[in-house]
């Protein structure tokens, strides 16, 4: 397989089994903010520039009132709901963020970078990340990790299923099935479960 069918076959899945999943399932409307992210935003400059990148509906764009929070997703329904708040919110793609180099104080990525196909897209993206982020901004980052006491994964790179809430019952269901193939060339993920190791090696090599 080509680079190019490769990054081609990347995007089908991650349209296939994130977005248009995304697309018919939103969040959980009434799902609370995280601790360690919302004392990240509380801790924040007075003034700060701030994007949630992958923002979907928009719980973290009013924990701090100080700052000037902006949200962005490539859900464009999520975004809908998160804009319904009074929020800004831009649609993009985590891997061309549209802005300047250097230009944000602080950079929110929640649950996001797992959902890419391919270790590259992935490094790709926290490249992105740092990019747009100011020299001594703050960026915090948040995936699934492999260590969890309450689901263990077979594989690092697997399919995980959706589990709609009630007031979604009626609409159509997606199968999400579990995979333990980690080959690029077979099967690509829906969920990467990073470990410890993964972040460790990140580190390391200045990624």
């Amino acid at each position: 397989m080509s680079v190019n069918e490769k990054v081609a076959r990347s995007v089908a899945l991650e349209q296939a089994y994130v977005h248009d999943v995304y697309e018919l399932f939103c969040d959980n409307p009434k799902s609370k903010p995280w601790p360690r992210v919302q004392h990240f935003l509380e801790t924040l400059e007075p003034g700060s520039l701030v994007c949630d990148v992958g923002c979907g509906n928009g719980k973290y764009l009013n924990i701090n009132s100080t700052v000037f929070n902006m949200g962005g997703d490539k859900c464009i329904r999520l975004s809908e709901i998160a804009r319904e708040k009074d929020n800004e919110v831009l649609v993009f793609d985590n891997l061309s963020l549209p802005f300047r180099d250097e230009s944000l104080d602080a950079v929110l990525s929640i649950a996001v970078v797992h959902h890419f196909a391919t270790t590259e897209r992935r490094v790709c993206a926290l490249r992105e990340l740092a990019r747009v982020l100011r020299i001594g901004g703050r960026l915090i980052i948040s995936v699934w990790a492999m260590e969890q006491s309450h689901r263990k994964f077979e594989s690092q790179d697997v399919l995980v299923p959706w589990h709609r809430s009630q007031h979604l019952a009626n609409t159509p269901s997606v199968d999400l099935t579990s995979t333990t193939n980690t080959s690029e060339d077979d099967a690509p993920p829906h969920y990467h479960a990073y470990s410890q190791s993964d972040t460790d090696s990140n580190k390391s090599n200045g990624k």
